[in-house]
């Protein structure tokens, strides 16, 4: 993800962890386990991939891969929202327009 993406993103809170990582998680130690959800938490919060395990940064760097994806989605999502919330501001200032000289020619 770009790094105009990534100041776009830092209002958002939350990412998914998808339930098929388990079958990965459960053959990791303990350790391992916390250090693979560690890193995810700080590359969520802040870009940056800590050192890890190689075992461990080979499945970090597939689910960072989706985590990019989904936050490009999601940048995607608010995009068009904000597009398709103009546009009906502007259509409703318009036709609030359009009454307003409605109204003062009949004054």
């Amino acid at each position: 993800m770009n790094d105009e993406n990534k100041k776009e993103m830092k209002f958002k809170e939350s990412f998914i962890l998808y339930d098929s990582l388990w079958n990965c998680l459960s053959r990791f130690s303990e350790h391992q386990q916390a250090q693979f959800l560690q890193a995810i938490f700080i590359y969520h919060r802040t870009g940056e991939i800590i050192q890890m395990e190689d075992r461990v940064l080979t499945a970090f760097d597939i689910v960072k891969e989706q985590l990019d994806n989904d936050d490009e989605k999601y940048i995607r999502k608010c995009r068009v929202n904000g597009q398709n919330i103009n546009s009906r501001w502007e259509k409703y200032r318009a036709q609030k327009l359009i009454d307003e000289e409605s109204r003062n020619k009949l004054n």
